[in-house]
């Protein structure tokens, strides 16, 4: 990956990782773990089995880098099957003073949002603090 970012020549300034699902999980862990200089996160309907182990993100979130910011973004779908491990982790955020946005969106099932394009720009805006 370092050869990557070096060869590509890219603003290591605007990196943000992102995924659906298990890739959300993925994305959101490498970006708390500071991996490719990744200033956030953006997943969509993010889970897999870490979620399911609420006491494993503390220590991840207390060494993220900081600055580092996310973006969530789910349906009612999500919530429903999520939603008693997230209780769990979203004060780990607060702890550790990473801010994270939850953006809800109407779906029937496990989909992306419609206006995805329109949500993602808005996340990146989010995570990069261009909001105002």
């Amino acid at each position: 990956m370092v050869k990557v970012l070096k060869d590509c020549r890219i603003d290591q300034d605007q990196v943000l990782l992102g995924g659906f699902s298990k890739g959300g999980e993925v994305a959101t862990v490498m970006a708390l773990k500071g991996s490719l200089g990744a200033k956030g996160f953006i997943t969509v309907g993010e889970g897999g089995y870490l979620h399911r182990q609420p006491d494993r993100w503390q220590p991840l979130l207390a060494g993220a880098p900081p600055g580092n910011r996310g973006v969530r973004i789910y349906s009612p779908y999500d919530l429903e099957r999520m939603s008693c491990y997230l209780d769990q982790i979203l004060p780990f955020y607060e702890k550790y003073d990473i801010q994270i946005q939850l953006v809800k969106y109407e779906a029937a099932g496990y989909v992306f949002p419609k206006d995805f394009d329109q949500k993602f720009s808005a996340a990146v805006d989010y995570i990069f603090d261009r909001t105002g």
